[in-house]
């Protein structure tokens, strides 16, 4: 049976839906700026899914303890707990098909990643009989996954990061179905973001910076420039991220008689001047960090 979770409407005014066996099986991103609405999405995706799949949430904010009192998710505080005890907690959570919110408010980063990294160590290392279909949610997955060292130790970071990379690369084939949200891709491990498979972005700041360009008349960054602030090499990718934010009728792209291309914001009917779609980081400029 397919089991479609609605997330809202199209511009045509049509359901907008995704499919939770399709999503079981892949690895999603989510991404956008703060406020943009990352986690009003990734609760009506927990809320409309909970009835159906085992859950579990890293929470580094308290966002969704709430899930505790209206869908019964068992939240860990993880303030409460040692490393050891949030492992066997995760590996009980499995056994026993319990959804759960991994809860890290009140944690300095240090002790939030490795926390989160015990707790999703315990998930990945259960005994093959417990690999059930789970829906792994982790919110702000920049700051389990960093793309570069912090003010955190080598040690934590790299505990981290490994059990990130476990999730994201490992996780399907024990039952876990990875879906991260982050306010920045080159903030977030390159790894990381390379697993995923599906994509739903807000607002980001690809959007700003090109209100920035065509309010003060520079010209659109290059796809080089583009692809550097999504923290990758790829200029196909750069090129996606363009056609798709089109395809949402927020911008329009053009190019003039000389190949530059010119960015139109469809709402502030702003336009960027033209610059060159090929040209270096150094000769152009590049979106702003």
């Amino acid at each position: 049976m397919t089991v479609a979770i609605e997330m809202g409407h199209t511009t045509a005014g049509a359901p907008a839906a995704l499919d939770l066996e399709e999503l079981l099986a892949t690895r999603l991103l989510v991404q956008g700026n703060s406020g943009s609405g990352k986690s009003h999405l990734l609760r009506r995706l927990l809320e409309q899914s909970a009835p159906w799949v085992q859950q579990t949430i890293i929470d580094p904010e308290g966002d969704f303890v709430s899930l505790g009192d209206r869908f019964g998710h068992l939240v860990i505080d993880a303030e409460e707990h040692t490393e050891r005890g949030l492992q066997s907690a995760g590996e009980r959570a499995r056994i026993h098909r319990v959804s759960t919110v991994l809860n890290l408010e009140g944690l300095d980063a240090e002790n939030q990643m490795r926390r989160a990294a015990a707790f999703l160590g315990g998930l990945f290392d259960v005994a093959r009989d417990h690999w059930y279909p789970m829906l792994v949610v982790v919110d702000e997955a920049q700051l389990f996954a960093p793309a570069v060292a912090g003010e955190v130790s080598d040690e934590a970071r790299k505990l981290s990061l490994g059990a990130m990379t476990n999730l994201m690369c490992r996780g399907r084939k024990r039952g876990l179905a990875g879906i991260i949200a982050t306010q920045r891709l080159a903030k977030l491990a390159k790894n990381v973001a390379a697993e995923a498979s599906n994509f739903l972005m807000g607002r980001t700041f690809l959007d700003i910076d090109m209100a920035r360009a065509a309010k003060e008349g520079w010209p659109c960054p290059s796809d080089a420039a583009i692809a550097r602030a999504y923290g990758s090499h790829s200029l196909r990718r750069a090129r996606r991220l363009l056609t798709y934010i089109e395809e949402q009728g927020l911008i329009v792209c053009q190019l003039d008689g000389l190949g530059r291309r010119v960015v139109t914001l469809v709402e502030l009917a702003w336009a960027t001047a033209p610059g060159d779609p090929n040209a270096e980081e150094a000769e152009q400029g590049s979106l702003a960090v």
